[in-house]
């Protein structure tokens, strides 16, 4: 019969195609992966394995739709895709979202340590504190809670939280540090801020 003349003849074609077509979009995925990798040291590190993943899965399959259909058909899914990054742009600014993130971590942190005094029969701040951590800044930062004793050692009248970025060879340069007053320090050096580095506006 002609239709199984013509399927007999399209399946092993398309099947060909489909073939082809996901080894170039698996050279050039794997190219573009690599050249990144060897590159830039940071940029898996600030990407992250699942947004990396992502990226890598989205750019073969759209390579795999490309290579598969025709001429004008990829003319049409070319300028698809332009329209749909030009009307929802990508911010990758990682760097400045974490920093931020930090700074705004140890700024409620504090707040919650005030409201804890406030309330505490002998006005003393709790001598653990749980910082509530956004998944970004998680990835980059690590905060600590350092309570400060009074001089019997009875309560705890004062408190230091810092964040300071676990590699600073990747952009992330700001440790930031808070006490009792809510102001939050900030230095770009490789160490801890001090209540004694520039207050952050």
């Amino acid at each position: 019969m002609p239709t199984d003349i013509v399927s007999a003849e399209f399946l092993p074609s398309l099947a060909r195609r489909l073939g082809i077509s996901a080894l170039w979009s698996s050279l050039l995925v794997l190219t573009w992966l690599l050249f990144h990798l060897v590159t830039d040291h940071c940029w898996f590190y600030l990407n992250g394995i699942h947004n990396v993943s992502t990226i890598v899965t989205v750019l073969f399959t759209w390579l795999l739709v490309f290579f598969v259909l025709t001429k004008w058909r990829r003319v049409v899914l070319v300028i698809f895709t332009l329209l749909i990054v030009g009307l929802y742009p990508i911010d990758w600014n990682t760097v400045s979202a974490a920093a931020s993130g930090a700074a705004s971590t140890l700024r409620r942190t504090a707040g919650k340590l005030e409201e804890y005094r406030t309330h505490s029969p002998t006005k003393t701040y709790p001598a653990t504190a749980a910082f509530e951590v956004a998944t970004l800044t998680q990835r980059f930062y690590r905060f600590e809670y350092v309570p400060i004793p009074s001089s019997n050692s009875s309560t705890i009248n004062a408190f230091l939280l810092k964040a300071r970025p676990f590699r600073y060879d990747c952009g992330l340069a700001y440790s930031f540090i808070v006490g009792p007053n809510g102001k939050i320090h900030f230095t770009r050096e490789n160490r801890d801020a001090t209540e004694d580095d520039p207050i952050l506006n």
